[in-house]
């Protein structure tokens, strides 16, 4: 056996056996299927009862002829596939009534005959088989509750042709053995075919078709031309066709089956009796000729002859939202003048029930309510089954399916005549707000005076009832005006005047909530207040202003002189205990101070020429109850000293060597303590000169 027929035998033996279980099991379920659908069919149905199913699976078998189309030329004549059998599987689902669409798997079996180049009476064979995959667009031309449907389908192929495993003549004659094994090839192709399905019942039916495949030839490796005496070949170009003719079982699958006929209809009427209505009169009581807004104003109704009435209370003709109790809160809050309140009163619904009437199982009813006694009173109806409610049955008419025996009656429910009673007015006054008035003394105070009493003067209106006055604003608590607590000043800068406006709010509000509001405007001042600036140091026995108090006096008291005209200096001159001896010593704290107002007044190299009536001075030898504040410019890179000027911060009694340096901005007070102040000697800071 050569390497071909071990790989195409067992191919073709799994390929036959396949087809074979398919089919088998294509029977199986579809069988299974009609029956559990026929255990659904109604008692009424027959196997004639037009129904459909949506899908079926065809098992078939026929017989196919290829080259159907040869004819006897010379190029169809080289190659050619004889007769031979089919069978295979359908699987069909209709989409609509006229179209399905299918797919289809069949196994066909054939010999094929190639003629040897140059013989004319022998030819060589081999047993091919073909495997067929379809896809196809079904058209019939009865709808699928026909028993009987012609139809028409096309569409494309996948063809798989497979050679046997031998190759000999079957006639007399010679031909060249090829020397390699014919190969298996795959053609696409598009198939057609007309019909026609019998069905013989819901589970089963016949298929009769009759069709054609037309595909590329396929020429198994061969040469397509011949390449000796002998020698086999196919031509190429070349195309194979076929005709078959088959038939089939149609396991029908998803029968649905068409609903059964109507039942007979039975109408009856069902008569209910109402009973008359009842009435009375009506009076109200509570009502007051003039109220305020939002006084309580309660009416009530007596209701004489209506047992267990209904209300709905009117105001100017127009029902009030909620007012459906026997007493009403007539509302006052919005809105004013003139009401006119009714009440409308409805006793208790008129009810009757209809005699039960039974139905039975196999009709359909049409059951209509006649109700007697209305008296031009409208009715509202409930149908009621087996003694319960039927949910939206509340019609004059009820329609009854086939169903099991049942009690059906009707409830027929009539709304009484309502009585209006006789108006009862009342006049609601205006709300109006109360009167205000507000003022706050003095208008202008300083920031450190305290707080003042706020008084407004409110009265109220016709209905407005007691009136509480309150105060807000900013530094207004409770009934008072704090000054001190009004914010936004410069309290780290108190060399100049301050001043904020604020506006205090006086709103008055009644027992009604009607609310007026009045407003103050107030100004707080703040004066300017003297400033002590850091203390000028000197070195020991020394009363030269180095260069680290030049800059304080310079450049920090100088621009703030310049700002303000008439702000004054004082200057307070201190010395160290151990500073002493010589007269010289002893009157250091006086030469400090002289030296610096020269700085300030010299009007010479880097002194300014501030006027000297501007600078008061005291000297207070070695007193130190004020504590001291050294300027130290020991860690600045911007201030250079002389050699042995610098002042070091190790150096503990520096800050008793020392200037005093205020500055007394104009219009502020000279601070407690500053007593004793004596101007500059003119004569004595003149000689001074502008220090180096």
């Amino acid at each position: 056996m050569t390497k071909r027929s071990q790989f195409v035998r067992p191919f073709r033996q799994v390929l036959l056996w396949s087809t074979v279980a398919l089919v088998i099991s294509g029977a199986i379920t579809g069988s299974a299927m009609a029956q559990t659908t026929s255990a659904s069919k109604p008692a009424a149905a027959t196997s004639d009862d037009y129904g459909y199913s949506t899908w079926d699976v065809t098992p078939f078998f026929g017989w196919q002829w290829f080259q159907a189309f040869q004819g006897g030329n010379q190029r169809n004549y080289t190659d050619r596939f004889k007769s031979g059998w089919l069978f295979g599987e359908r699987f069909n689902a209709d989409v609509s009534p006229h179209i399905g669409v299918e797919a289809g798997l069949t196994l066909g079996s054939n010999r094929l005959e190639l003629r040897p180049f140059g013989q004319t009476t022998s030819y060589a064979s081999i047993p091919t088989k073909n495997i067929e995959i379809s896809l196809h667009l079904v058209y019939h031309f009865q709808p699928r509750t026909a028993k009987n449907r012609f139809y028409i389908l096309g569409g494309p192929a996948g063809v798989w042709y497979i050679p046997g495993s031998t190759l000999g003549p079957k006639a007399v004659g010679n031909f060249v053995q090829p020397t390699f094994p014919l190969e298996k090839k795959v053609e696409p192709g598009i198939t057609y075919a007309v019909g026609l399905k019998h069905y013989v019942s819901p589970l089963w039916g016949l298929r009769f078709e009759v069709g054609g495949r037309l595909n590329p030839a396929t020429h198994f490796g061969l040469p397509d031309s011949p390449n000796g005496p002998n020698s086999i070949y196919i031509p190429a170009k070349g195309a194979n066709s076929s005709l078959y003719a088959s038939i089939g079982v149609i396991l029908r699958e998803n029968y649905l089956y068409p609903p059964p006929p109507p039942n007979p209809l039975v109408s009856q009427t069902l008569r209910v009796d109402v009973p008359a209505a009842t009435g009375g009169a009506l009076t109200i009581s509570g009502a007051q000729a003039t109220v305020c807004p939002g006084d309580d104003v309660r009416l009530s109704v007596n209701a004489a002859g209506f047992p267990n009435p209904t209300y709905q209370w009117m105001v100017n003709g127009t029902p009030a939202g909620g007012a459906t109790g026997q007493t009403f809160n007539l509302p006052t809050a919005g809105g004013t003048g003139s009401r006119a309140v009714t009440v409308v009163a409805s006793g208790n619904s008129s009810t009757g029930t209809s005699a039960p009437f039974s139905t039975m199982s196999g009709h359909t009813y049409h059951l209509t309510a006649e109700a007697a006694g209305l008296n031009g009173r409208n009715a509202s109806y409930q149908w009621i089954v087996n003694g319960q409610p039927v949910a939206g049955a509340t019609s004059t008419t009820y329609d009854m399916p086939d169903a099991a025996g049942a009690s059906v009656a009707v409830r027929v429910t009539v709304p009484n005549p309502s009585v209006t009673s006789s108006a009862a007015n009342v006049t609601i006054n205006a709300l109006t707000p109360p009167t205000l008035t507000f003022t706050v003394t003095p208008a202008t105070m300083p920031y450190t005076a305290g707080p003042v009493a706020l008084r407004a003067v409110a009265t109220a209106s016709p209905c407005g009832g007691a009136v509480n006055i309150r105060y807000s604003g900013e530094g207004v608590t409770g009934t008072n005006f704090n000054p001190g607590s009004v914010s936004g000043f410069d309290m780290g800068n108190r060399l100049r005047s301050q001043s904020k406006a604020v506006t205090i709010t006086a709103t008055a509000t009644d027992a009604k909530n009607q609310t007026v509001t009045r407003t103050a405007p107030v100004t707080v001042t703040l004066d300017p207040e003297a400033r002590r600036l850091d203390d000028v140091v000197f070195q020991s026995m020394s009363s030269r202003v180095n260069n680290c108090g030049k800059r304080l006096l310079l450049e920090e008291l100088t621009p703030m002189l310049r700002n303000d005209p008439g702000a004054k200096v004082v200057l307070i001159g201190h010395r160290d205990e151990k500073e002493k001896g010589s007269k010289a010593a002893l009157a250091l704290d006086t030469t400090r101070v002289l030296n610096a107002a020269a700085v300030l007044s010299a009007g010479k190299g880097i002194c300014p020429q501030l006027d000297l009536s501007r600078i008061q001075m005291k000297a207070v030898g070695t007193d130190q109850s004020a504590t001291p504040r050294p300027a130290l410019c020991g860690a600045s890179t911007n201030v250079k000293e002389r050699a042995g000027q610098a002042v070091k911060e190790t150096d503990k009694n520096a800050e008793y060597r020392r200037v005093e340096v205020w500055i007394i901005p104009s219009g502020a007070a000279m601070p407690q303590g500053l007593t004793g102040l004596t101007p500059v000697p003119d004569k004595d800071v003149t000689k001074l000169g502008c220090p180096k």
